[in-house]
């Protein structure tokens, strides 16, 4: 059973919405729940106590055993790949730049690479799209698409053309050495044809015996890579050395237990605003739909120089690496990614590609390990110590599999057995969730686990399964099937939402956010929430970073944002929201002490009540009219103009910088941070929340290191 989709390139080709290439395979999930419906699965599920067991249960039903997820993708096509190019060529000559090199992108995305008929396609697509990376000064993208049309079989009568174009590229990249290299290789040819040419030789080199993969050698080899390369170098780095275990976060950071907030973080010192104290990648990731043609689908940035996928046509990635690296999860589950796209009822690639990213015979070698961590995880549903132990937890819950699994967290070696406990360790709530929920995650993780029985996951691993026991098979297959329920759990509550900050030039200060996809961040999962949090989180080349966004004291706990601020929200509207998405109950400052909004704060302003301060000498609390005239401690008389004196200062810089950036003046946007973080130091020193001058610099603060990384991550130029 097998539905293939073809790719409708619709005729607005550059001006059609943004990347979106999904296949709507929405009738399959349709058709698996009314099987579902049909054979009484609810009332089998529900029959066990054990929500494992009854997943189990769920899937030996004949009706959903017998049931067949089809494969489904966008497929390669020759005839729409011409098409595409051949439009493409009428908009270059047009000078429709722009339009022409969103068509040769799909030209290339839909090229088949499995005759050598259909190769020339692709390579075709590679030589006309490098023709308008040379037009548009993009020389370093047009000499890595001129070798790629060579390797992918340009036809040599042709080849010439490229050399030239090659040439003008070269002329433009003295700077790298590496091209300078390639260069003179090329100048080298030149040379000798054009002496063949004017000596009037017969036997002039034929174009066959020119010494190709000497010429591209070097840039298959590092150009290739070198928009990955590119992307890594310019990631944030950790603003102290890593931690001595965690090398994705700050030695700056420590972990801490409690049986009120389970693992959290707190500060190992006091930390600046501004400090970057998480820089990680996904333990796994998925990019919404809309954007699979726009964007890469491993590290999800935005490309406009697609790298295909091998095989199908519903992905594109930014380079040949990030295409390798997608290959440990993309290569299985590329034909069946089109049943996966759908994000209604919970059926999510990120879920599965937290169980897939494993070989099967990694998790046969855990196999006691993990059966232990299902079964104290399942026991969330049971009453037993350890969901009393684990009730009102925000962040993650520790599991101690028998005394595999220590309280702390374990030290973190991506692709290690610590690592996969660590990540199948996280707070799923089971305890707190309804056996309604359970089906639903119950019934996705079934899809899931039948559209995986199609790929190649389960193959060759049973040969010696008669040594092994009969059933030895069936209990592997009733192992992944748990962890992709366990997996659905987790990232409901533990995944972030990817972001891409979109800048507008000039008007960076008018810039947006859009939603890419989820991910889920271990470390970033440690994070509690907070309606007043003391970090920000942003997003480059698929990894989360988190940085201070306020003064934090040494032992303070390090926290993040779920939903919205105290300032943004009413305390009811936030608790419903958190407790409905996230199955707690907040108890931060802002809630336990019935901070006012920001409207409220308008109405109702500290001036008019007074200022909360705290004395830096003998700590007492006390009302100010005005922190900025303070001359001593009402209580202890210590003089405070020397506190008051720098916060009057700083206050002075904050507003001229606000002033700057109400005329337009976004260039104060990359030196305007430090002038609001040392407001924020003055006033945490002397005033106390909520005080609205303070939030105002934290969120001027924020939106400019948001506008500066963003900035940061935009391809470079060539002579950068």
């Amino acid at each position: 059973m097998e539905r293939v989709k073809k790719s409708k390139l619709d005729s607005g080709g550059a001006e059609a919405e943004a990347g979106c290439i999904m296949v709507d395979m929405s009738e399959n999930v349709q058709e698996f729940y009314q099987v579902a419906a049909r054979s009484d699965a609810l009332r089998v599920f529900s029959a066990q106590l054990d929500p494992l067991q009854g997943l189990v249960s769920l899937k030996n039903l004949p009706t959903i055993r017998d049931f067949r997820v089809p494969k489904s993708r966008v497929e390669k096509d020759a005839e729409q790949s011409t098409k595409a190019r051949l439009d493409g060529n009428e908009a270059y000559m047009k000078r429709d730049l722009g339009r022409a090199l969103a068509l040769y992108n799909d030209s290339v995305r839909l090229a088949p690479v499995s005759t050598s008929d259909d190769q020339q396609l692709l390579s075709f697509a590679f030589g006309n799209r490098s023709a308008v990376l040379l037009d548009s000064g993009r020389h370093k993208e047009c000499v890595n698409d001129v070798a790629r049309a060579v390797l992918a079989g340009y036809p040599k009568d042709r080849f010439p053309r490229l050399l030239a174009r090659r040439r003008a590229c070269m002329d433009t990249l003295a700077a790298n050495s590496m091209v300078q290299h390639a260069k003179k290789a090329d100048e080298n040819h030149h040379h000798t044809a054009n002496n063949d040419e004017n000596n009037d030789h017969d036997d002039e080199v034929p174009l066959e015996d020119i010494a190709t993969e000497q010429l591209f050698s070097e840039l298959t080899s590092t150009q290739f890579a070198q928009r990955y390369d590119e992307s890594s170098s310019r990631l944030p780095k950790l603003s102290d050395a890593p931690h001595a275990e965690f090398w994705n976060i700050s030695r700056a950071l420590q972990f801490a237990r409690s049986e009120e907030k389970g693992r959290h973080l707190l500060a190992a010192r006091d930390i600046a605003p501004g400090e970057i104290l998480i820089v990680e990648p996904p333990y796994s990731a998925v990019l919404d739909g809309r954007f699979w043609k726009s964007h890469c689908q491993h590290c999800m940035e935005r490309t406009s120089v697609v790298i295909p996928c091998q095989t199908c046509a519903s992905v594109v990635f930014c380079s040949e690496e990030c295409r390798n690296l997608a290959s440990r999860y993309h290569q299985l589950e590329c034909p069946i990614i089109g049943n996966l796209a759908d994000s209604s009822l919970c059926i999510r690639l990120d879920a599965l590609r937290m169980v897939t990213k494993h070989p099967l015979p990694v998790l046969q070698g855990m196999r006691p390990t993990l059966r232990v961590l299902l079964a104290q995880q399942a026991s969330g549903l049971l009453p037993s110590s350890v969901a009393a132990e684990n009730d009102g937890a925000q962040g993650d819950t520790d599991v101690n599999c028998c005394g595999v699994m220590a309280q702390d967290v374990l030290p973190n070696t991506p692709g290690s057995e610590d690592d996969i406990l660590n990540n199948f360790s996280l707070l799923t709530h089971l305890h707190d969730r309804n056996k309604d929920q359970f089906y639903e995650y119950a019934l996705s993780a079934v899809y899931m686990f039948k559209a995986l029985e199609e790929t190649a996951y389960f193959d060759g691993y049973y040969h010696s399964a008669a040594a092994a026991g009969e059933n030895q098979e069936e209990d592997d297959k009733d192992l992944v099937l748990q962890l992709l329920f366990l997996a659905c759990l987790i990232r409901s509550t533990n995944s972030f939402t990817i972001v891409e900050d979109k800048l507008k030039l000039p008007d960076l200060w008018d810039s947006d956010r859009v939603r890419l996809g989820a991910g889920l961040f271990p470390m970033g999962s440690y994070l509690n929430h907070s309606c007043d949090p003391n970090t920000t989180r942003d997003f480059a080349h698929g990894c989360l970073i988190v940085a201070a966004s306020c003064p934090i004291r040494r032992g303070e706990e390090v926290t993040a944002l779920y939903y919205k601020t105290f300032q943004d929200s009413p305390r009811t509207q936030r608790q419903e929201y958190l407790k409905s998405m996230y199955l707690f109950d907040c108890y931060c400052d802002p809630c336990v002490n019935g901070w006012p909004t920001g409207p409220e704060m308008k109405r109702n302003p500290p001036s008019s009540l007074g200022y909360r301060i705290s004395c830096p000498r003998c700590f007492k609390v006390q009302r100010v009219g005005d922190p900025l005239t303070l001359s001593k401690c009402q209580a202890c008389q210590a003089s405070l103009e020397p506190y008051s004196d720098k916060l009057t200062s700083s206050w002075t810089a904050v507003l001229k910088v606000f002033g700057q950036m109400e005329r337009g003046d976004t260039n104060i946007a990359i030196s305007s941070p430090h002038v609001m973080a040392e407001y924020m130091r003055a006033s945490y020193l002397l005033v106390l929340p909520p005080d609205p001058d303070f939030y105002f610099a934290k969120g001027l603060f924020c939106r400019s290191l948001r506008i500066i990384r963003g900035l940061k991550h935009l391809p470079p130029s060539d002579d950068s």
